[in-house]
C-alpha cells in the first residue's frame, strides 16, 4: 500500500541528501552518481497517480523552488541508447542566419565545452583539450566543470568553465557568427586559461578532424604555471574559404557583436513580454531564438532533423501568436505543400486549424488565396476517407505505432480544423470550400459524438476517461505512464481536449481534467510520458514536454490558473537544461543507471519549446471561443504566477496579435495598489475583455475604479469597451 502524497515526498526529498557517495575527504568522482535511496525515493513519486510534488508548489511556484525536485539534465542520447555526443553531453545547434528564413547550416556546440560539431553528429569537428601535457578532454570532469550559460542570459553565446587535474582554471565562450572571407557561418572560440596559482602550467590542444577548417595561430599553446592566456580560434563550417581570415581578439569582438546586435533586432520583431523574473525572461528569448533557428525542423544536427508534421504546425501557430509573421507563414507554406505526399486525417486536420489560427490572427488574404487549389486537393482527399457511417478511414494513431485504427484524435483534429477554415473560407469569398468543409462536418460532427458517448467511461473516483481509440478495445489507465500505450494516449489525446469538443467547463470537461490529475499524467505540471527512448531496455518514468501544448490550451479554456503557473516553472525547473533552456523530446525522471545528471532524446526539440512558449502566453493572454470554436473574448493575466504582483513589481505585454488586433497592456502594484493600462484592440470593443489580479496570498482587493464590473471571489474585472482603460485596485492585507 503506498504511503501519503506527503510522506512519500518527504521521503523523496530526503533522498537527495544522499546523492552523492565517496569517502570523507576525498575528492568527489568525475561523474557524480546518486545513491540507491534516492532512486527508490523517486521510484515512489513516479508511481503515485497524483501530481505530489505540483500539489506543493501550485499555490506559489517559483523556479527555485521546482529545479530542486530532480537534478539537472545533462546528457543526451539518440536511437540504440547512443550518446548524441562523444562525451554524452547535449549541444546546442547555433547558426546566423542571412535573413528572415531559418537557416540551412549549423553549427553544434557541445554544452561541456569540449567540442564543436559541423551541421550534423559523427560530423568534421573542433576537440579542445586542456591539462598538464594537452591531453585532459575540457570538460570531462563533471565535478570540475561548470553547468553551460548563455551570454547576458539567453543570446546564442554559449559559456562553459572548467578546472583541470592540475588546479589550471579556464573558461570558454563560443558561438556561431560571420565573417568576410567564409561562405557560410564560422565558430569563434574564446579561451580563458588561468595557470597563475598552478605549479605545472597548461598545454590547450585544438584538435580538428579537417585541419582545413581551423583558423588559429597556433593549434598548441602552452601556458606556463605561474602565468595566464587567452587563446582564440575560429572553426569554419562551409569550406573553402574565399580569402584568409584571422583568429584573433578584433575579429572575435566583431563578430560577437554582430551575432548579439542581430538576434537582439529579431527578437524585437514580435510580441514584448515584461514579467518580473529574469530566468523566464532569459527562457523566452532564448527558446525563440531557438525555434527561429530550427524553423520547420523537429530537430537539429540528428535524426531527428526531419518534418515532424504536427510539431511544426503547432509551432506555426505559436509563432504566430508572438508576433513572428515571416516564420509562421514559412512553416504553413512548407507544410501544405508536403500535406498531400504525407496525407493523414490529423495532419490534414492540424493543417486547417493552423490556417484558420493565422487568418485570425493577421487576415492575410494573399496565404489563403494561394493555398486554396492545394486545399481543394486536400478537402477531397479527406472526403473520399469519410465512411458510410460519418466517421473518418482507420489509420495509425501515430507514426510510432503500427496498425491502423480508428482514432479519436485525428476524428477531432479534422472537425476543428474543418470549422476553423471554414470560417476563414467563408469571409474570404471561398466559398465552394467553405461548403465542402461543410459537407463534411455535417456528417462526421453526430457521428463522432455519438461514438465518444459510447466509448467514454466514468469511473468510480468521478473522473471521466476517454479512450484515444473507437473500438471498444482501449480501457482505463490505473497509472497513464506506465505502458507505451498509456503514454501515447497521454501525448495524443490534448489534441482532443485542446479542440473545445468538451465544452469548456461542463461536466465532461471537469470529468477529464480529474482524471488527468488522479491518474499521472503530470509531474509538477508537466506531461508525463514512460520516456522509453531514454532509458532503452530498462522500464523507466520521464516526462513529454513536446506534448505539452495544448494540454495547457485545455487547462487554460478550463480557468485552471494555478496548474498552468505550476506547469510554467515546471518546465523550467525539470524538463529543459539549466541555464541554456534546451529540451529533447522526453526526458528522464527516474536515474539512468546511477547517474546524478538527467538524459534527454535527441535535443533540441521543436514541440518541447513551443509548448514553453504557449503556457507562457496562455499566463498572460488568452483568448476565448465560442461554441463551434471562433474567438470570442480575451482574458488577460488569467494565471499569473500571485508573486508577480507582489509589492514593486510589473508585469504585461507589448504587440500581442489577437484575433481582435493588437494588443498591449501593464499591471503594476505599488504598495496597496495595482494599476492597470490596457490599450484594447478596436474589435475587442465588440466582445467581452476580462483582467485578472493573482495576488500573494493574504492579500486580497477592496475596490476597483474603471472597471464595468468586479468579481471579488476570483479578483477579475469586466473592462469597459474602450480603446485605453486605466485600471486602479486598492489592496487590503500586506503591503
Amino acid at each position: 500500500m503506498l504511503r501519503s502524497s506527503a510522506s512519500v515526498a518527504v521521503a523523496a526529498l530526503a533522498a537527495i541528501v544522499a546523492l552523492h557517495v565517496h569517502a570523507a575527504g576525498a575528492a568527489p568522482p568525475c561523474k557524480p552518481t546518486v545513491s540507491r535511496a534516492y532512486a527508490q525515493g523517486i521510484g515512489r513519486i513516479v508511481r503515485t497517480g497524483r501530481d505530489v510534488w505540483g500539489a506543493e508548489l501550485d499555490k506559489n511556484p517559483t523556479f527555485a523552488a521546482a529545479q530542486k525536485k530532480l537534478p539537472p539534465i545533462l546528457f543526451a542520447t539518440q536511437r540504440s541508447h547512443r550518446p548524441l555526443t562523444k562525451s554524452g553531453v547535449y549541444y546546442l545547434a547555433l547558426s546566423y542566419p542571412t535573413g528572415a528564413n531559418a537557416p540551412e547550416t549549423f553549427a553544434l556546440h557541445v554544452a561541456d565545452g569540449s567540442q564543436i560539431i559541423s551541421r550534423f553528429v559523427g560530423g568534421e569537428s573542433l576537440t579542445i583539450d586542456v591539462g598538464r601535457t594537452g591531453h585532459e578532454r575540457y570538460g570531462s570532469c563533471l565535478a570540475r566543470a561548470t553547468l553551460a550559460t548563455l551570454a547576458n542570459g539567453y543570446l546564442p553565446i554559449l559559456e562553459t568553465g572548467y578546472t583541470d587535474a592540475g588546479g589550471v582554471q579556464y573558461t570558454e565562450e563560443s558561438f556561431a557568427g560571420r565573417i568576410g572571407g567564409a561562405r557560410s557561418i564560422v565558430s569563434f572560440v574564446k579561451l580563458d586559461v588561468d595557470a597563475e596559482q598552478s605549479k605545472v602550467g597548461a598545454t590547450v590542444r585544438l584538435v580538428s578532424s579537417d585541419p582545413t577548417r581551423l583558423v588559429a595561430d597556433q593549434d598548441v599553446v602552452h601556458v606556463p604555471a605561474g602565468t595566464a592566456r587567452t587563446v582564440y580560434a575560429a572553426f569554419v563550417h562551409d569550406t573553402p574559404l574565399l580569402k584568409p581570415i584571422r583568429a584573433n581578439a578584433y575579429t572575435y569582438e566583431r563578430a560577437r557583436t554582430a551575432v548579439a546586435d542581430y538576434w537582439d533586432n529579431r527578437l524585437a520583431q514580435g510580441m514584448q513580454l515584461q514579467v518580473p523574473d529574469d530566468t523566464v525572461t532569459d527562457a523566452e528569448k532564448a527558446i525563440l531564438i531557438q525555434q527561429l533557428t530550427q524553423g520547420w525542423r523537429y530537430s537539429v544536427g540528428n535524426d531527428y532533423e526531419e518534418l515532424s508534421y504536427a510539431e511544426a504546425v503547432d509551432t506555426a501557430e505559436v509563432m504566430a501568436e508572438y508576433g513572428y509573421r515571416t516564420a509562421a507563414e514559412g512553416i504553413l507554406r512548407f507544410t501544405l505543400a508536403r500535406l498531400p505526399d504525407r496525407f493523414s486525417s490529423l495532419r490534414t486536420g492540424l493543417r486547417l486549424l493552423a490556417e484558420g489560427v493565422y487568418y485570425q490572427l493577421y487576415h492575410d488574404r494573399a496565404l489563403v488565396d494561394a493555398d486554396a487549389t492545394d486545399m481543394a486537393t486536400v478537402l477531397d482527399l479527406l472526403a473520399a476517407r469519410q465512411m458510410p457511417n460519418g466517421l473518418l478511414q482507420p489509420e495509425p494513431l501515430s507514426t510510432d505505432l503500427g496498425g491502423a485504427v480508428t482514432g479519436l484524435p485525428e476524428q477531432v483534429a479534422v472537425w476543428e480544423g474543418l470549422l476553423a477554415a471554414g470560417r476563414v473560407w467563408a469571409v474570404t469569398g471561398h466559398h465552394d470550400l467553405a461548403a465542402k468543409a461543410n459537407a463534411i462536418v455535417l456528417k462526421l460532427e453526430p457521428a463522432l459524438r455519438a461514438a465518444v458517448r459510447a466509448h467514454e467511461v466514468r469511473l468510480p473516483d468521478g473522473s471521466i476517461f476517454v479512450p484515444d481509440t473507437l473500438d471498444g478495445k482501449t480501457k482505463p489507465y490505473k497509472l497513464i505512464t506506465l505502458t507505451r500505450n498509456g503514454s501515447y494516449w497521454n501525448l495524443v489525446m490534448p489534441y482532443v481536449f485542446a479542440s473545445g469538443f468538451f465544452p469548456p467547463g461542463g461536466a465532461e470537461a471537469n470529468g477529464i481534467l480529474k482524471y488527468l490529475a488522479l491518474h499521472g499524467a503530470r509531474l509538477l505540471g508537466v506531461p508525463r510520458a514512460d520516456a522509453h527512448v531514454v532509458f532503452g531496455k530498462v522500464n523507466g518514468q520521464g516526462l513529454g514536454q513536446v506534448y505539452g501544448q495544448n494540454e495547457m490550451r485545455f487547462l487554460a479554456d478550463n480557468d485552471q490558473p494555478d496548474q498552468l503557473a505550476l506547469s510554467l516553472y515546471g518546465q523550467l525547473g525539470v524538463a529543459m537544461t539549466q541555464g541554456t533552456f534546451v529540451s529533447g523530446e522526453a526526458i528522464s525522471v527516474l536515474p539512468v543507471g546511477t547517474s546524478y545528471y538527467r538524459s534527454m532524446y535527441m535535443p533540441p526539440n521543436l514541440g518541447a519549446n513551443s509548448t514553453f512558449l504557449e503556457t507562457l502566453r496562455l499566463l498572460l493572454v488568452h483568448e476565448r471561443r465560442g461554441a463551434r470554436g471562433a474567438p470570442d473574448g480575451l482574458d488577460l493575466a488569467f494565471s499569473t504566477p500571485p508573486s508577480w504582483l507582489a509589492d514593486g513589481q510589473s508585469f504585461g505585454v507589448q504587440k500581442a496579435p489577437t484575433s481582435f488586433g493588437t494588443l498591449s497592456y501593464t499591471v503594476t502594484r505599488d504598495g496597496k495598489t495595482v494599476t492597470a493600462d490596457v490599450a484594447e484592440p478596436a474589435a475587442a470593443r465588440k466582445v467581452r475583455v476580462r483582467l485578472r489580479l493573482r495576488l500573494p496570498a493574504g492579500t486580497r482587493v477592496l475596490r476597483v475604479t474603471g472597471a464595468s464590473s468586479f468579481d471579488r471571489a476570483t479578483a477579475t474585472a469586466t473592462l469597459p469597451r474602450r480603446a485605453h482603460v486605466h485600471l486602479v485596485a486598492t489592496l487590503s492585507g500586506h503591503a
